[in-house]
């Protein structure tokens, strides 16, 4: 089934569970977020996916899948990524991304009838124990509607 809707949030919209953890942070519109952690830390980043509602009798409006577009330095695990609907975590997937560029889909069959509280990315990122800090860039992610 072709895709009714595509949206893209630029990784400049990337929002940091724990701000105080990162010693580097910048928003670049030529590359996204880009962050820096000490070694053995940890946390989620969080990118907002544009959520349409469903209004009126139209009912066939299903989340088809999310991409993910990163780069992932040395010293850097992604290993987890949810997908969450409001509080409600709609999709959860285990990965093992490091030191390589990330462009992840999570197909999902997710109907958006009487949804509320809006769509995001969550991702897991270790800053691994051995070495200095590590980096991190986000570069966006995308939802795809039917």
């Amino acid at each position: 089934m072709a895709s009714r809707f595509v949206f893209w949030t630029h990784g400049v919209a990337t929002i940091l569970e724990r701000p105080d953890w990162a010693t580097f942070l910048s928003h670049q519109t030529n590359v996204g977020t880009v962050v820096e952690q000490q070694a053995g830390t940890h946390g989620w980043f969080h990118i907002p996916l544009t959520t349409p509602v469903v209004m009126e009798n139209d009912t066939s409006l299903i989340l088809q899948r999310v991409e993910l577009r990163a780069v992932v330095k040395a010293q850097v695990q992604i290993d987890q990524i949810d997908i969450r609907c409001g509080e409600e975590v709609v999709r959860h997937r285990d990965v093992n991304f490091r030191a390589m560029p990330v462009d992840e889909t999570i197909t999902l069959d997710f109907p958006m009838r009487d949804k509320r509280g809006g769509l995001a990315i969550s991702i897991h990122v270790n800053f691994q124990s051995q070495g200095d800090s590590g980096q991190v860039e986000f570069r966006g992610a995308g939802a795809y509607y039917s």
